[in-house]
């Protein structure tokens, strides 16, 4: 039997910039908002590791103010 493991991962992004850009990347890849201010906008996605990998490296090109990954 072949057991997945699923990850957490929040990232916090500076809320500069095209903000439908950086939520339309998030929410097609399965991540939601958990919190947003007019500074900065939270994300949190649980995937497999090489699914947050991939976004990750998407989304370089944004402010990532924090990241938080288990």
């Amino acid at each position: 039997m072949s057991v997945s493991r699923d990850e957490l991962v929040l990232m916090k992004f500076a809320a500069s910039g095209d903000r439908r850009e950086l939520l339309s990347l998030m929410t097609a890849a399965g991540a939601r908002i958990t919190d947003a201010s007019p500074r900065f906008v939270t994300f949190k996605m649980i995937d497999t590791p090489e699914k947050i990998e991939t976004l990750l490296q998407s989304v370089q090109k944004y402010e990532l103010l924090e990241l938080l990954r288990s």
